[in-house]
């Protein structure tokens, strides 16, 4: 397995034989052009995470050719995107929503809204959800935290709790999102993750996450403390 990674997402793929990665800088956030390859067949992929759009008040377009465009969380915060949209592509491509999607918008009475902002732009929303692309099975989810990076959940969440700001900007069911809400999700996402892995042949898939799978996927800045707790989760079960 090769595992490859930008600021909070991951893209990983059982059984590789090659991977070649290309890293360019563009509006603030990085993109990886990512070609797989097994045996004489191959896909290649265009990334793009972490673009917070709302923050410089523009859009990132894709503009190399690919077999499959990602946009793998955190394009912009939810309430940006239910106003000024996302840019229209061609082609396969699907998204995956990450924290930010819902600063400003409800998680659960929202969501539906949300994948259609990226449906109308030509995205598939992976939300526990596979494409089939030719020979490979795309999977996507979220997949949140479980705290547990450090075997200590309940401290990890009251830390979190105080000084993340996923706490304060996410509604859940009216609600402000609480971080034992967030290990149910990450919970969820997880479980339906083992179980269509272990339906498939794991050399046939590509996982796309917005959080990280593995605590080796966080630069070494982060290994210790709350963005750490928040964005990996701590157990590989069978995503390793």
């Amino acid at each position: 397995m090769e595992l490859m990674f930008v600021p909070d997402i991951s893209l990983f793929s059982g059984g590789v034989n090659h991977c070649h990665t290309v890293v360019e800088y563009a509006i603030g956030i990085f993109t990886i052009n990512v070609t797989f390859s097994r045996r004489m067949d191959r896909v290649k992929i265009h990334l793009a995470s972490d673009l917070h759009s709302d923050s410089h008040g523009s859009h990132f377009q894709f503009t190399r050719e690919a077999d499959l465009r990602i946009l793998a969380g955190d394009v912009a915060n939810g309430s940006w995107l239910m106003r000024e949209g996302v840019p229209a592509t061609s082609g396969p491509a699907i998204a995956v929503l990450g924290n930010h999607e819902f600063y400003g918008v409800d998680l659960q009475d929202d969501r539906d809204r949300l994948k259609s902002v990226f449906g109308s732009a030509g995205f598939t929303v992976l939300d526990r959800d596979v494409l089939e692309l030719g020979d490979w099975s795309i999977l996507g989810c979220t997949l949140w935290t479980d705290f547990n990076l450090y075997g200590s959940p309940e401290r990890a969440r009251l830390e979190a709790r105080a000084a993340i700001s996923d706490f304060r900007h996410i509604r859940d069911g009216g609600l402000v999102l609480a971080p034992e809400r967030v290990t149910e999700l990450h919970e969820t996402d997880r479980d339906w993750l083992d179980q269509e892995l272990c339906a498939r042949d794991p050399s046939r898939c590509i996982v796309v996450t917005h959080f990280g799978p593995h605590p080796r996927s966080t630069h070494e800045r982060y290994v210790v403390g709350p963005v750490s707790y928040t964005h990996l989760r701590a157990h590989e079960t069978s995503l390793h």
